[in-house]
């Protein structure tokens, strides 16, 4: 009797970031616009809430093709001060030391 390996049917998944923004994101930009323009090439730490708002999946005749999720900013924050973006940058550290260390988000208890 002759096996085959079986072959893995999971295809990978690319992320795509829509340009389109909510009107409550932009108000939250807005707030800090001269500051953005006057400091190009400045860094903003920021919580941000995003929607899966577009999925394209290949059909499964199309081997080789990635599925793809599009997802859109709908929610932003950014730190108000000094000491918040440094609390922000802290628990973003924390959860990217958690994300790679042996899981993922998903399996960590929120």
């Amino acid at each position: 009797m002759h096996h085959h390996a079986r072959r893995s049917t999971r295809r990978m998944t690319t992320i795509k970031i829509d340009s389109k923004v909510s009107a409550a994101v932009e108000a939250a930009l807005e707030d800090r616009a001269d500051e953005i323009f006057d400091d190009l090439g400045g860094h903003w730490t920021a919580v941000i809430e995003v929607r899966a708002v577009e999925r394209t999946q290949p059909a499964p005749d199309e081997e080789g093709k990635d599925r793809a999720v599009k997802v859109r900013i709908v929610g932003l924050e950014l730190a108000g001060d000094e000491l918040e973006d440094e609390r922000l940058r802290r628990q973003r550290s924390e959860m990217k030391r958690r994300r790679t260390s042996g899981g993922t988000l998903d399996s960590v208890a929120v």
